[in-house]
């Protein structure tokens, strides 16, 4: 397939390679190209250690714990133009949030249990 590809295109070896190194007729630089398994590994590892870089840069800077806070707090806080006073300005609960809560706990993310009140969120996120 790769001799074909090459007296298709009229190239030769040392026309077709950029680097020197040429194996079967295809540069070191092709094989992606040409293996669809091999492109698709490379984009899966590429994707997952950007994932990672995110985790841990979220992780380091505090994001999930003040996501927390805020869901808390839309979760506590009433909607003023609803027809009815205690209908929250949240009211579907976020599966992720609440699975990332119970993995970590209340009390290292809240410091205690989780505020059940509007000044008990605004007390907390102050700590």
């Amino acid at each position: 397939m790769v001799k074909r590809v090459l007296t298709r295109k009229g190239l030769t070896k040392k026309e077709f390679s950029n680097d020197g190194k040429v194996i079967n007729g295809v540069s070191t630089w092709d094989w992606p190209r040409y293996n669809p398994f091999l492109a698709g590994m490379i984009a899966f590892v590429t994707s997952q250690a950007v994932h990672e870089f995110n985790m841990v840069f979220q992780s380091y800077a505090g994001y999930p714990v003040a996501y927390a806070h805020f869901y808390n707090y839309l979760r506590q806080a009433h909607n003023v133009s609803s027809s009815t006073a205690r209908t929250p300005v949240l009211d579907k609960e976020w599966p992720d949030m609440e699975a990332f809560l119970k993995v970590m706990g209340d009390k290292s993310v809240f410091g205690g249990d989780r505020p059940a009140n509007l000044q008990q969120c605004f007390r907390r996120t102050l700590l």
